[in-house]
């Protein structure tokens, strides 16, 4: 006695061949995807110890340090109390911290409190909630931080700090 196989009747077969093609992209966009999402939680990863790095080294005064975490081209904002922007470029900025901290009758502490973090390609954006300790005294306030990553890793494109209105 022969083994016969059953054939599939052709309009199986061929619905069953023309699924591949769909079945294959689903597997490589979903393996892609996954790919992805572990790339950007490991960016994510980075930029957040890079972002506690960049409080730590303006809080030990290290400003040759804390410099290297901005993009050369880097425009910096301070939103003052009544909502006007001051705009710094690089070396104004980081003149008036080392000021900052030469005048400062206390030691001056920056710390991060909450980080929210958005990666898409070669940008990052951070929202980062800080507290600022000068003696007894402690302001909180923001920072929302542009990042660009170069071929030095990510560097600082923008930053918008405001500290928070006290009443």
């Amino acid at each position: 006695m022969k083994n016969r196989r059953k054939r599939l009747p052709p309009s199986v077969w061929s619905l069953f061949v023309g699924c591949l093609p769909i079945l294959w992209l689903t597997f490589l966009f979903s393996w892609q995807a996954g790919a992805a999402g572990e790339q950007a939680l490991s960016e994510e990863k980075l930029l957040n110890e890079l972002i506690r790095e960049y409080f730590s080294t303006w809080s030990n005064q290290d400003m040759q340090a804390y410099r290297r975490f901005f993009h050369p081209g880097a425009t910096i904002y301070y939103i003052d109390g009544a909502g006007n922007p001051q705009v710094f470029g690089l070396d104004a900025f980081i003149n008036g911290q080392q000021e900052a901290h030469r005048r400062a009758p206390a030691p001056m502490v920056e710390r991060p409190t909450q980080t929210t973090l958005t990666v898409r390609g070669r940008l990052a954006q951070a929202a980062v909630r800080w507290e600022f300790r000068k003696g007894k005294a402690t302001i909180t306030g923001t920072n929302k931080f542009t990042f660009l990553k170069t071929d030095k890793g990510w560097k600082i494109l923008s930053l918008v700090f405001e500290k928070d209105k006290t009443d």
